[in-house]
Order: C-alpha cells, then sequence, then structure tokens
C-alpha cells in the first residue's frame, strides 16, 4: 500500500511539473512611466493655447506673451480691513483703486511661491470678474510648458 501512495505521489507531482511547464508566464509589469512622459502631452496643448482671445471677437486674438501684465499682490488681512471700512461708508463716492485697495506688490510670475511657508506651494486667486485669473494661470502653464519657468515640475 506504501508503494501505491507513493506512486500516487509522484504521478501528482509529474502532473504539477507539466502543468508548471506548460503554464503561460506571468505577464511582466510595465514599468512605470517617467513623469517627463506624463507630463509632455500636457505641456504640449498648453504650447498651443499661446494666444488670448477678444471677449467681442473670438476670431481675432492677441499672442499672451504680448498681452500679459504682471500681477499685484494684496495682502490678505490688509484687504479685508479696507472692505470692512468701505461697508461702513457706502454711501459715499467710492475712491480710486489705490484707495480702495492701499498699497500694492508687483510680482514676478517666477517669484508667485516666494511667500510660501509649506513644503507644498499653494496659490489662491481672488479677484472680482475679468481681473486676469484664467489669463494668468494660462500664462503660467504656457510659460512653464515653454521651459521658462518652474523647470524642476
Amino acid at each position: 500500500m506504501r508503494d501505491q501512495c507513493d506512486s500516487n505521489i509522484d504521478l501528482k507531482t509529474q502532473e504539477l511539473i507539466r502543468r508548471i511547464k506548460n503554464e503561460q508566464p506571468a505577464p511582466t509589469e510595465e514599468p512605470i512611466p517617467s513623469p517627463l512622459t506624463f507630463f509632455e502631452p500636457i505641456k504640449q496643448k498648453y504650447l498651443r493655447d499661446d494666444r488670448i482671445k477678444r471677449m467681442m471677437n473670438e476670431e481675432k486674438s492677441f499672442p499672451i506673451e504680448q498681452s500679459y501684465i504682471n500681477l499685484a499682490l494684496v495682502e490678505t488681512k490688509e484687504q479685508q480691513e479696507i472692505e470692512k471700512k468701505l461697508k461702513y461708508e457706502h454711501n459715499q463716492i467710492l475712491g480710486t483703486f489705490e484707495e480702495i485697495y492701499g498699497a500694492k506688490t508687483s510680482v514676478d510670475v517666477e517669484d508667485i511661491f516666494g511667500k510660501c511657508k509649506d513644503q507644498i506651494k499653494k496659490v489662491l486667486m481672488l479677484g472680482r470678474a475679468g481681473i486676469g485669473k484664467s489669463t494668468f494661470c494660462q500664462y503660467v502653464t504656457y510659460r512653464w510648458a515653454k521651459g521658462e519657468i518652474w523647470s524642476q515640475i
């Protein structure tokens, strides 16, 4: 009986070996693409968006590099205090932009993250309609795609 068990084990072992030999190899994992491979189509899209369309006549457009002007930053706390004061003076005629918004700091696009203290850099853009938030984003992504700013990203 022991011989029969050993024989049965041998048969099962040989069957397993045969299956393993005939089995398809496990698919090899594809290498993870480099960030450059991932970013290239995105950069190409941003490079195509190199013009600003006119609102009234979208067939006419202008090169973004000739149309963009630098931002003026206004500190949030200062801005909130001025707006609170203006609410109480709503019956008076509003003053000039400088009177309303106070001192501004001109900032180059390259330095927009300069005041960020955290490791993860974030900027929140707020402003009324038409002030240039979307144009800023379009300009920044275009310059990044050209390799002019933040090439380490």
